[in-house]
């Protein structure tokens, strides 16, 4: 029997990533000197310390034992003022000097603004490295001094996002009116707006002519996000034409065709535009405009929300497909009207895809997958995702072949995809003559010629285990399948031996999703541990079954 013990540091550390800061520090360092040794492994504390001072969990870091360690790797702070934690809060920062952070995110509350100002005033005159902030209103009656006291950092980020109306704090917030938010952001941008390059705002009362002014003072800006702001678009045709401007990012909006055309106009060198809101006023117009302009896209993302009927189609895609040959990462929601010949122009037009998302468009089938195996060579992840009803109309046979052809693909998720069953992908007798081209061929034989499993018991397939132990050899020898992350949630077709087949398949998985699969046993979960190696737990039907460490 093999001892835990015996793994090397590097894995055990590994192993350490998936448990919790207060074990680590609380149980782990009192097993053994070995074992404490390691808890204080910069590796591990660099990703755990995304930290949150207002946070119950979090108080064992805070201990004279482990402050040093934590302090010494954070250079990510997340602070919440919310129960009422901001004097605690402050004294942690006062006695512990983060002099290396550069990322801070303050959350306020109605409970906390005096407190909150002195956090922000107390690490804006003590830490010199902070370069990106973001702040998280509530009730903001002392906007002006908040944003006095941001103007003496030297930012190239910030995010200012305002939910005074969510919380419920509409009476405190009425004082802080369109003008003097428009006040207050025009200030900061006056003195500060040579060094942002990242500008990301939420907030409901910045208008069009605010959004204006800002441009005009952060003509440095690379990165552009707007949220929930109360404009037109209209102020992307008035103002001079920022050549920095990379990346544009609209979300809750009403959009429309002047304003595509705008920032078309705006910034033609962007390389990443993703839009979400109402998308019912968008036509080719705008598309045309926007492809033409901005050749060098490299993201496109459009988003509708379901409340709203979209007017995309299958004529926008083919425009997008025919000047935006550079597109490396595609996402598609809730067009209801783009079918499998939009998405072809696009994939058989853009070679250098490497994410496809395409979620809600109900009139794709299997002839998209197949486009996809053929034509997107380097793609990396791929998801289809049907929030509302899920995919009818796309079968096991399109998932083969994504799976068979595209040897570089990590990341797979098939939601709600309702016709994946009797997956076959290949017969246990594949020798390491076979070549890669051949297995799409293969897998299109009758399921006559695959032996019928159908009334046998779990433990009675023969294919699962054995099958992965002759075959591993000339699968590596094939180099065909890669795949590290798989979503297979709410496909209720999808039985034990169709799952085997695939994991049989994927050896390399790191993360499996099986929520809501109604077809599957607990009868698998030691079969998938022993097809996969790197899966730490596995959930089926609800339960949470973990890999055991000893064997």
């Amino acid at each position: 029997m093999a001892d835990i013990g015996v793994l090397p540091d590097e894995i055990l550390v590994f192993i350490f990533h998936f448990m919790l800061q207060s074990d680590i520090v609380s149980v782990i360092r009192n097993v053994c000197i070995r074992w404490k040794m390691l808890s204080f492994s910069p590796t591990l504390w660099r990703r755990l310390c995304m930290v949150d001072l207002g946070g119950e969990n979090q108080k064992i870091m805070w201990s004279d034992e482990n402050i040093q360690t934590v302090k010494s790797f954070v250079k990510s702070l997340y602070i919440s003022l919310f129960s009422n934690q901001g004097g605690e809060c402050l004294n942690k920062l006062i006695k512990h000097d983060f002099i290396e952070m550069k990322e801070l995110t303050l959350r306020d509350s109605h409970f906390g603004n005096s407190k909150f100002i002195e956090i922000l005033e107390f690490l804006a005159n003590r830490n010199r490295n902070l370069s990106c902030l973001t702040v998280k209103f509530g009730a903001c009656e002392h906007l002006e001094k908040y944003f006095d006291i941001i103007s003496n950092i030297k930012l190239r980020t910030l995010e200012i996002n305002h939910g005074g109306s969510a919380l419920g704090l509409r009476q405190k917030c009425k004082q802080c009116s369109e003008e003097k938010w428009k006040n207050c952001l025009v200030k900061l941008c006056c003195a500060k707006g040579k060094y942002l390059r990242n500008l990301s705002l939420g907030v409901n009362r910045v208008n069009d002519e605010t959004v204006s002014s800002i441009l005009h003072h952060c003509s440095n800006l690379t990165t552009l996000e707007l949220d929930k702001t109360i404009t037109s678009y209209r102020c992307f045709m008035d103002i001079q034409q920022n050549i920095n401007l990379r990346n544009i990012s609209l979300f809750n909006i009403n959009i429309n065709d002047d304003t595509l055309i705008g920032i078309a106009q705006f910034a033609p060198f962007l390389i990443s535009f993703s839009v979400e809101g109402n998308l019912g006023s968008i036509s080719t117009k705008g598309i045309q405009k926007i492809s033409e302009s901005c050749r060098y896209l490299e993201k496109l993302s459009f988003k509708n929300d379901h409340d709203h009927a979209p007017k995309l189609t299958d004529s926008n895609l083919f425009t997008i497909a025919s000047n935006c040959k550079s597109l490396k990462y595609i996402q598609f929601q809730s067009l209801k009207h783009i079918t499998d010949a939009g998405l072809q122009a696009v994939f058989e037009n853009c070679s250098n895809l490497q994410t496809i998302i395409v979620n809600d468009c109900f009139n794709i089938t299997d002839k998209s997958l197949i486009n996809i195996g053929t034509n997107c060579k380097r793609l990396k992840r791929l998801e289809f995702s049907g929030h509302l009803t899920g995919y009818n109309k796309m079968t096991s046979a399109g998932f083969q072949h994504i799976l068979c052809n595209l040897k570089y693909l990590d990341d797979l998720t098939f939601a709600s995809l309702k016709n994946l069953k009797h997956v076959r992908l290949y017969p246990a007798t594949m020798s390491a003559c076979d070549e890669p081209a051949n297995l799409s061929n293969k897998n299109a034989r009758s399921l006559a010629d695959t032996k019928d499993h159908g009334n046998h018991k779990i433990s009675d397939l023969e294919f699962n285990i054995s099958q992965h132990q002759e075959s591993n050899h000339t699968r590596r020898l094939h180099d065909h399948c890669h795949l590290k992350r798989l979503n297979l949630a709410r496909c209720d077709s999808l039985d034990d031996e169709s799952i085997l087949q695939i994991l049989n398949y994927c050896p390399d998985l790191h993360r499996l999703d099986l929520f809501n699969c109604v077809g599957l046993t607990l009868n698998i979960k030691d079969n998938i541990f022993d097809l996969c190696e790197f899966i730490p737990e596995i959930k089926i039907d609800g339960i949470i079954c973990q890999r055991k460490l000893i064997t």
